[in-house]
């Protein structure tokens, strides 16, 4: 089971993702939990998902196989173009990710960025060229499931990304996990890395009086 902490406008919040069960941690505001698992939603509040899923069972030759043959010429063209990916933890790695290619994709996108400190709860995997990061992500990860978050790259046609997720699906697989989650619901691109659509639902309970206060107060101003 992986667990995450954030603190978002004050508030402390407690990410499970993959449970068996639903868990309250009464020392945080909010908890919210992704399981592939239909629960008794009583006192939750419940929404339903899907997410891409590679399974890390098969062997290497066949999970190449699986892919798109154009995502297989992809990575041996990124091998032939000498770019190196890399598994790091190092706080400068995180720096240069996160004030780069990261921030630079949530202003481009107009996402919501997330701070620092969550991200350095996983693993970062960068690819490089020449010593520039060309693409990374964030990858979270327990015994079973490796759950990628936040991938960014430069907007070049050969920046690493396809190869990364290729080496950190053989890692992943080499450690003993079973499932490789591309999480954020469903695309061509997920897809054609062989993964398959599987349901996944998300359950948040707030648990503090400061919480409950402030999902009315959100839910006022948004439907009234």
């Amino acid at each position: 089971m992986i667990e995450l902490i954030r603190i978002k406008s004050f508030l402390k919040i407690k990410e499970f993702r993959y449970p068996e069960k639903l868990i309250i941690d009464n020392s945080f505001d909010i908890i919210k939990i992704y399981s592939f698992k239909n629960l008794d939603k009583k006192g939750w509040l419940k929404e339903s998902h899907c997410t891409m899923m590679v399974n890390l069972l098969k062997s290497n030759d066949l999970l190449f196989k699986d892919m798109n043959k154009n995502y297989q010429k992809h990575i041996r063209r990124e091998e032939r173009e000498e770019i190196e990916v890399s598994l790091t933890n190092k706080e400068e790695d995180f720096l240069s990710f996160y004030n780069g290619v990261y921030l630079n994709l949530c202003r481009d996108k107009k996402l919501k960025k997330y701070p620092l400190e969550f991200l350095k709860q996983g693993d970062l995997w960068l690819a490089r060229k020449d010593g520039k990061i060309l693409s990374g992500v964030v990858i979270f990860n327990d015994q079973d499931y490796a759950s990628q978050s936040f991938a960014a790259s430069e907007h070049i046609e050969y920046n690493g990304s396809r190869l990364l997720i290729w080496e950190a699906i053989k890692y992943y697989k080499l450690k003993g996990l079973k499932w490789f989650n591309f999480g954020g619901g469903e695309s061509d691109y997920k897809r054609r890395f062989g993964s398959e659509r599987t349901e996944v639902w998300l359950y948040i309970n707030y648990c503090s009086l400061k919480a409950k206060r402030l999902n009315w107060l959100r839910n006022k101003i948004l439907f009234r």
